[in-house]
């Protein structure tokens, strides 16, 4: 399932935003918040995901789905997020973003 990384790293791949800066004017997060995100230390709230799936033109609740896993302290709770992920195609646009991101990577090297 994808992280609050990956859902940054691919909204900059999808848009003209190349700094972790332009994503938190974006966001409407100080820049701490998002160094928080960045550094994994914190995870993509509502008002964030919300804007992010704007942006991208996908439904909300697929990166909301994503930072509640991401979020989730226990094997029960991660489970319900996954089963609810998959219900909804999380799996199959997982799989279309990551190919997105390693071909994004890929024409940076």
């Amino acid at each position: 399932m994808l992280t609050s990384t990956d859902w940054i790293s691919y909204l900059k791949s999808c848009t003209s935003i190349k700094s972790d800066y332009g994503v938190a004017k974006l966001l409407q997060v100080n820049r701490s918040t998002m160094s928080s995100l960045v550094n994994r230390k914190s995870f993509l709230g509502i008002k964030s995901t919300k804007r992010i799936a704007d942006q991208l033109n996908i439904d909300p609740e697929y990166i909301y789905i994503c930072a509640q896993f991401e979020r989730s302290k226990s094997e029960d709770e991660r489970k319900l997020w996954l089963d609810l992920y998959e219900k909804i195609g999380g799996l199959q646009l997982d799989e279309k973003i990551r190919k997105k991101l390693d071909l994004a990577v890929m024409s940076h090297d």
